[in-house]
């Protein structure tokens, strides 16, 4: 193969009706990020346009199977083609994508919801930063899971998924919708549920898990995944599942203007998102591994970039440069421009 050709990844015409305007500029970013690993110059990633179809063209080199691989599950990618010479574009094998169906987080619809597209890019960021493409077993940890976006999305990939909850409604929505989308599927599964109390006998969280495997070969060989729901607080994360169990954290921050969270006294009201961090980043720093990262979205309008640094510093914790500063910002609506900052132990 010439070491000059390059591959075109087709962007999903979803990816535009997610962004706006701001399509090319997050497919363009999600791009380079994901290339940085494997030695990809970022400013040899390049977004094309073909007879008005969007692409994004990424240098083939010598291997263009491991190039697919790599970007093979970005957010914004649909199918991916080698450019000829004579200017052919020639269909090249994706890799297998996503388990149990590969749609179950675009199924639900409801107001105030995180985009799919845009919950698998902070995904793909996430195990870019944390090294963990490829690797067995990781466990992903939403500690504001909401109705579950991050959650089926984490499934899809094979994951173990964890997440945290306060509304105890929000919490059956996601169980029953769950283990119906199993059931119409015929996915084997299981379940068990469990009551957490604190040491004065005091119950603060119950518990749903589920576990279940896209085949049911590998169900019947205990080769399962886990879903643990928690519904409590999000302080609460390590009282319930201990501490280092988490690989990556994926979550979309309050943004001050619609969602609502639970306070420490327990009341329900509008959640300030530099209240939240200052109370919860420490326990979701110990929730994590090691060499765990977590990235968080959050709105730029509400919460600062520099607020955030101080956050994180206060917290022992420190931000990966991996993402530059407003290199995923993006307008969402008049009062959300979201951004996205990784950070590490």
């Amino acid at each position: 193969m010439d070491a000059r050709s390059r591959i075109l990844f087709l962007i999903n015409p979803l990816h535009t009706r997610t962004y706006f305007g701001a399509a090319e500029h997050m497919a363009l970013a999600e791009a380079r990020i994901l290339g940085q690993p494997a030695g990809i110059d970022p400013g040899e990633i390049e977004c094309c346009e073909i007879v008005g179809i969007e692409y994004i063209s990424v240098p083939a080199g010598n291997n263009s199977e491991g190039v697919t691989q790599i970007f093979g599950r970005a957010s914004f990618g649909q199918a991916a083609y080698i450019s000829a010479e004579n200017g052919a574009l020639i269909p090249l094998e994706m890799p297998d994508k996503f388990l149990f169906g590969g749609c179950m987080s675009a199924m639900m619809k409801y107001k105030g919801k995180t985009n799919e597209l845009f919950t698998r890019l902070l995904i793909n960021i996430a195990l870019t930063a944390g090294n963990r493409w490829g690797k067995p077993g990781i466990t992903i940890l939403d500690p504001l899971c909401g109705k579950g976006t991050t959650l089926f999305e984490g499934m899809s990939y094979g994951f173990n998924v964890t997440g945290v909850e306060a509304s105890g409604a929000y919490c059956l929505e996601i169980k029953n919708f769950l283990t119906r989308y199993l059931k119409l599927g015929k996915y084997k599964h299981r379940t068990a549920n469990r009551k957490v109390s604190d040491e004065n006998g005091k119950k603060f969280a119950d518990v749903f898990s589920l576990f279940t495997a896209d085949d049911k070969t590998d169900y019947t060989a205990d080769k399962i995944q886990a879903v643990n729901i928690a519904n409590c607080d999000t302080a609460d994360v390590s009282k319930v599942f201990g501490q280092k169990f988490a690989d990556i954290i994926v979550t979309d921050l309050p943004y001050g203007v619609q969602h609502a969270g639970k306070s420490a006294e327990g009341d329900r009201g509008l959640c300030r998102p530099d209240q939240l961090l200052k109370r919860a980043l420490p326990i979701w720093g110990r929730a994590l591994k090691g060499d765990g990262v977590m990235v968080l979205s959050y709105n730029a309008n509400s919460l600062k970039s520099t607020a955030i640094a101080d956050l994180v510093n206060e917290a022992g914790l420190r931000i990966d440069r991996l993402c530059i500063d407003g290199m995923l910002r993006h307008w969402v609506s008049e009062s959300i421009v979201r951004d996205v900052v990784i950070i590490r132990k």
